[in-house]
């Protein structure tokens, strides 16, 4: 259950910027708030932990110490949304930021498990 790509870009060796499409009908809407849909906290830290071993080259291992502040909702068809992360291999710490345009929808961190 993970959403349409349309591009991720390297920043650096560190960071990433990934473009995604989430169309109405995409399961993670399923049951959560059906009059007013609402993509999930849950969902988007996983999708952000996903995308970070996809782009940074690492196995998918379980969050810990997870920080999420969550600024404005995630529905279905957002304008331009995106994520950005940033992954330190040494401190094994994950942070990102979800966006729809230039509006900031979350952002938090995440230890991962070694």
């Amino acid at each position: 259950m993970r959403p349409t790509i349309l591009s991720i870009e390297p920043t650096s060796d560190q960071t990433a910027l990934v473009r995604l499409t989430l169309p109405a009908d995409h399961e993670a809407f399923a049951g959560h708030f059906p009059a007013q849909k609402i993509l999930p906290g849950i969902v988007q830290l996983d999708w952000a932990v996903q995308l970070a071993a996809t782009c940074f080259g690492f196995e998918p291992r379980p969050a810990t110490q997870v920080r999420v502040k969550f600024m404005h909702t995630i529905g279905p068809d957002p304008a331009d949304l995106s994520l950005s992360l940033r992954y330190d291999p040494i401190r094994t710490e994950l942070t990102f930021e979800y966006r729809t345009g230039d509006t900031v929808a979350s952002k938090g961190s995440a230890r991962l498990a070694p």
